[in-house]
């Protein structure tokens, strides 16, 4: 799938609330220009539930690339040669840094 979207990372702005519920505004990249954030969708939601949206669609490609090179190095016969030591450890670190940004607790933004 190659469907273009708005570049990353995305971020979001809450505001008005609404009894339990927030209008929230999900943001894309700063314009080229230097201005503001440029907004991708507003919606009545959960804070939380927003706020999950956009962790999820910033860690989606980290997390893509981890599982590939999980992927390749199990190819590459795993931890059976000693020669995978490497891409094992390469991968762990991926999987660990997309683990975090999934999370919301750091990574690529």
């Amino acid at each position: 799938m190659n469907t273009k979207h708005t570049p990353l990372p995305w971020r979001l702005r809450t505001y008005s609330q609404l009894g339990s519920m927030k209008s929230a505004e999900v943001l894309g990249p700063p314009h080229t220009d230097g201005g503001d954030y440029a907004p991708i969708a507003t919606a009545h939601a959960y804070e939380g539930d927003a706020e999950l949206i956009v962790r999820a669609v910033n860690a989606h490609a980290a997390l893509v690339e981890a599982l590939r090179a999980v992927w390749q190095w199990d190819d590459n016969g795993g931890l059976y040669e000693d020669a995978t030591r490497e891409a094992w450890n390469r991968a762990k670190e991926m999987v660990e840094a997309a683990l975090a940004l999934a999370e919301g607790k750091g990574g690529r933004e």
